[in-house]
């Protein structure tokens, strides 16, 4: 009986695979610009706890990174409609991130009581990348 070569198991992703697990990972960089953010709020980024900054810009770029996929995606396949999304779904996330930003500084700044003036800013932000993604 003769032998058949061993073939290497390989795995294939198809374009709904990709966009799937983009669309979790961007999910979850959502959520980590959030995190980073408030953390720097609670912690006033006193000794030295103002990494956050850094991390949460991380996170931005992993967004943006899986939101070009997408993109890319929907431009090769023209969906005009599906690429205003995208963009309206940048920016939100853009308003959303600075606007994190602003109220972590703020935080830094001037404590409490000027963190939590911008805090109901930054919720609505959150509300309406909610809405667009």
């Amino acid at each position: 009986m003769p032998t058949l070569p061993l073939v290497e198991s390989k795995v294939i992703l198809t374009v709904p695979d990709v966009v799937a697990s983009t669309a979790q990972e961007m999910r979850f960089h959502v959520v980590q610009v959030q995190q980073w953010l408030t953390d720097i709020s609670a912690t006033r980024g006193l000794d030295g706890l103002d990494d956050g900054f850094i991390e949460a810009e991380k996170s931005y770029q992993s967004f943006l990174k899986g939101l070009n996929i997408f993109k890319v995606h929907y431009r090769n396949s023209n969906n005009k409609t599906m690429l205003a999304t995208i963009d309206n779904i940048r920016q939100a996330f853009d308003h959303y991130y600075t606007t994190g930003k602003k109220m972590a500084q703020a935080y830094i700044d001037h404590g409490a009581s000027g963190g939590n003036k911008t805090m109901g800013e930054f919720d609505k932000a959150a509300q309406n990348l909610t809405i667009a993604l």
